[in-house]
């Protein structure tokens, strides 16, 4: 018989156990236990374990915990579409993308908003500064990831978005606009704008159009121009003018509307580009990664940068008209 045959009966007989012992019982609740696999959860070493009804262990002390449980609980929370529910300490996301599930879709007003990501940026040193914080926290990024990964939205790890690009690891992000320094009434320029998650965290820093902030944000991909777009609209960031899309090559910067206090890429080029120097003003920041480096160059003068290099991440490359 097939193997994985196997699993998926496997993972039919544990519902049907909790079905049967009582635990599971509201038929929205099965119904989202059927439909989101415990089995994407857990860690491949374990995959062959992951219909057990046992807590497994995900590292850093931690588990995912028994399906028995998470039954019990999610039945006497008693979660209805479009509740607006807060998850402590969401770990594996088994659990979130449970209760994603059953309070349906941002349009039906539902929303799961998981906190143990961000506690752990904070404490392991890449989130310090208050106010990005705060964007973090409100900028969700389940808004901005594909429909049908929506339950690894939480996952520190970079996630496709189609067309060979991602959405990039929560650390990196951090890290990137921390070293970036972004005040409100920045104008910013972002390259490589995909997702627009980085935006939207972008634009809530920058503040509202009357304090003179704004990002400026570029994508040459089509196709995620318009996602990016739709996403970050969701913020009414377009609508408040807090930001503004071009579809264009950003290699090249946007010099119809330079100078820029801040750079910042998504994407990895073999050097920064001149033209991103050029539109930059004196004093401004360029936060965008080299190759497997990401480098922090500050303009001291028309010529003249201060540069600093973070070596050992992986970014996708930049994509440009002029490769």
């Amino acid at each position: 018989m097939n193997p994985f045959l196997n699993l998926f009966m496997s993972y039919c007989e544990l519902i049907e156990n909790l079905i049967s012992n009582g635990y599971l019982k509201t038929p929205k609740i099965i119904s989202a236990f059927k439909k989101i696999d415990r089995a994407d959860f857990v860690p491949d070493d374990i995959k062959h374990e992951a219909y057990v009804d046992a807590p497994l262990p995900i590292g850093y002390g931690q588990t995912i915990s028994q399906p028995l449980t998470v039954a019990f609980m999610i039945e006497h929370l008693a979660p209805e579409r479009g509740d607006k529910i807060l998850e402590i300490g969401s770990g594996s996301g088994w659990q979130t993308a449970i209760l994603a599930e059953i309070v349906g879709p941002a349009a039906a007003g539902g929303k799961i908003f998981a906190v143990e990501l961000i506690d752990k940026l904070i404490s392991n040193g890449y989130l310090k500064t208050p106010k990005i914080i705060s964007a973090f926290k409100k900028i969700d990024r389940a808004d901005f990831v594909p429909d049908d990964i929506k339950h690894e939205a939480y996952v520190d790890a970079p996630l496709p978005i189609g067309y060979g690009q991602t959405i990039s690891q929560p650390l990196t992000v951090a890290f990137m606009i921390e070293h970036l320094a972004p005040e409100r009434g920045d104008k910013i320029l972002e390259i490589g704008s995909g997702s627009g998650w980085q935006t939207a965290i972008l634009a809530e820093i920058v503040g509202p159009a009357a304090a003179g902030g704004k990002i400026f944000a570029v994508e040459l991909i089509d196709k995620l121009f318009e996602f990016g777009r739709n996403n970050v609209e969701k913020y009414k960031f377009l609508s408040e003018k807090r930001a503004e899309f071009f579809h264009s090559d950003g290699s090249l910067g946007l010099l119809e509307q330079a100078p820029f206090d801040k750079i910042i890429a998504a994407a990895s080029a073999a050097a920064v580009p001149q033209a991103w120097k050029d539109q930059l003003k004196i004093g401004g920041r360029i936060v965008a990664p080299v190759l497997n480096s990401i480098f922090l160059l500050t303009k001291k003068g028309e010529n003249q940068f201060q540069e600093s290099e973070f070596p050992g991440f992986a970014f996708v490359p930049l994509v440009s008209d002029q490769d």
